[in-house]
């Protein structure tokens, strides 16, 4: 077999992709002690709130603002149970 059939072999192409997410794979791993520090260090739901309803696991927040009120309606959002409501703010303000 050629260089160039090799090129356009399907399987040689999903051979060198399989070894290059491996590898992807490997150096993810190895970085991972560093990201889990980063995480620890970031401050989760800073800015201040208050819970204005709260039942069970369920709490609606309201984050005051120094600012008058631009709309008549507030937003809400609304999460899902495995998700956390303070991926939204991670940073302060």
């Amino acid at each position: 077999m050629n260089e160039t059939s090799n090129l356009t072999n399907p399987w040689v192409k999903w051979q060198q992709a399989w070894l290059e997410e491996g590898f992807a794979q490997v150096r993810r791993a190895v970085n991972m002690p560093s990201v889990w520090r980063t995480a620890q260090r970031i401050k989760k739901g800073v800015t201040p709130s208050e819970v204005v309803y709260e039942e069970d696991r369920l709490k609606l927040l309201r984050y005051p603002s120094a600012a008058p009120p631009r709309h008549r309606t507030p937003l809400l959002f609304v999460y899902a149970l495995v998700n956390r409501p303070y991926i939204l703010d991670l940073k302060q303000g």
